[in-house]
């Protein structure tokens, strides 16, 4: 991602006195292009700090022709105006605004010290509202821990937004109403995020799926799974079929530039499949296209946001039980989870725990095993109906010891508050059917998402 950066300051001489300390604003110059460095970013500088109009002008067309993504104004006097205003608005992209701290010294003679940063970055921050740019304000030293931080929360939730402007998700089937969760408004999700939504049915699948050999399906099979991983209960026929449709799918993205897809579950896919999903979604989500299941859109869209922050595959999962002794709760979903997550805790690709077909006989494949995480991030990405907005529901905990719960991916999470009182708070907040795991702390990443998004944060 490109960061324009641009430093302000007025050398003086003008309408101040030369009392603004020149040189200290050029070591804080160096220290913030080292610091975009070591996060990752690259910074876009004019090579001078700006103190006249025509700087301006020049720093507005190297930014327009580098297509920077974000903005770093750095307040290292009271400097700013009129030109500030055009630039910000002609560029229209997120503005981060930055002041750094008074030395000591600032009011012992001869006055030479003076930096009036913040002063200058109120007013810049006055200007980004007035002009209708989103803008964040930060205080402090580039050399310190916590201004660091929040550099690259805000950075990062930048740069995943800007990516889900490209995001492209294939919903498979149809939306699933009811107690599924999935009922989304597409358009709303095409004005928050701009990401696209495409649709493909069951049949076309079918068709595409017999075009695929058996020898093709045999190669993914030798290479792809391990033969102690595959359970004498999977038939051979369904372990086929699931990799045919994986291939079908994997294709189907690479033609399409999908990124994600969800599918339709019960009753399409055991009828019109004859397999259950939880096979392929693994498969998918092992192999970077991130799916979620059930037709639920914005709980895809929560893992992919979630991928796109750490590169840790996530889970979907459902609250199973929220009264455990250990005062965890214990999450559950039926074996769609990527592989890589169990961290050597044993796989087996096996039938599904609570699918059949009509007859009766169970269906394959699904994939149990418990994920080893330390640290564990629970969120959800949900519409508010009557407030006409989306939320985003955080919380952070850490993994305990999990047995297995009837076959597919358990794991069982004690967080910051008790158990059953997360329980009753994600009830009263009416938080919809799904949630997503992944290792790691994403609460500040998320925190800063909701704010650039104007989204709600319900965090615990």
């Amino acid at each position: 991602m490109k960061v324009g950066y641009l430093p302000i300051i007025t050398k003086g001489g003008d309408v101040f006195r030369d009392v603004f300390d020149w040189q200290s604003a050029i070591v804080f110059i160096d220290e913030t292009l080292r610091l975009f460095k070591d996060l990752g970013y690259e910074a876009i500088y004019i090579g001078t700090p700006v103190s006249t109009a025509d700087s301006w002008k020049n720093s507005e067309k190297i930014f327009i022709e580098n297509k920077i993504d974000a903005l770093f104004i750095h307040n290292l006097n009271i400097a700013g105006g009129e030109f500030l205003y055009k630039l910000v608005k002609k560029l229209n992209v997120p503005v981060i605004v930055s002041s750094i701290p008074e030395p000591a010294g600032l009011y012992e003679p001869p006055y030479i010290k003076r930096y009036a940063s913040y002063c200058g970055g109120q007013w810049n921050m006055n200007m980004c509202y007035l002009a209708g740019i989103k803008a964040k304000f930060l205080f402090g030293l580039p050399s310190e821990e916590e201004f660091i931080k929040k550099l690259d929360y805000s950075l990062k939730a930048i740069e995943v937004i800007n990516k889900l402007n490209y995001w492209k998700v294939c919903l498979i089937g149809s939306k699933t109403p009811g107690y599924y969760g999935a009922i989304f408004s597409e358009d709303m999700l095409m004005r928050k995020f701009n990401s696209i939504i495409t649709y493909l049915d069951f049949g076309t699948i079918n068709i595409l799926k017999d075009k695929i050999s058996d020898k093709e399906a045999y190669e993914f099979i030798k290479n792809y799974f391990k033969k102690d991983q595959i359970s004498d209960l999977l038939s051979k026929e369904q372990l086929n079929n699931t990799v045919k449709t994986y291939l079908v799918l994997e294709k189907y993205a690479k033609e399409n530039n999908i990124d994600s897809f969800t599918m339709k579950c019960v009753p399409e896919t055991v009828d019109l499949l004859g397999i259950c999903p939880c096979g392929i979604n693994s498969l998918l989500t092992e192999n970077n296209y991130i799916s979620g299941c059930e037709g639920d859109i914005l709980s895809t869209l929560t893992m992919q946001i979630c991928y796109l922050l750490n590169k840790k595959k996530p889970l979907q999962v459902d609250i199973m039980s929220i009264r455990e002794k250990d005062d965890s709760l214990l999450l559950w979903h039926c074996g769609a989870g990527a592989p890589s997550i169990a961290n050597g805790n044993v796989v087996k690709y096996t039938n599904s725990p609570i699918l059949c077909d009509r007859s009766g006989s169970p269906l394959g494949v699904c994939v149990d095993f418990i994920p080893k995480y330390e640290d564990v991030t629970l969120c959800q990405l949900s519409e508010d109906w009557q407030k006409g907005n989306y939320r985003f529901f955080v919380a952070y905990g850490n993994m305990i010891e999990t047995k297995p719960f009837i076959g597919g991916n358990s794991i069982k999470v004690k967080f910051k508050i008790a158990a059953e009182a997360l329980g009753f708070y994600i009830t009263e907040n009416y938080l919809p059917h799904h949630f997503q795991v992944t290792g790691g702390n994403l609460c500040g990443f998320i925190k800063e998402i909701c704010f650039w998004k104007s989204i709600d944060l319900l965090e615990v």
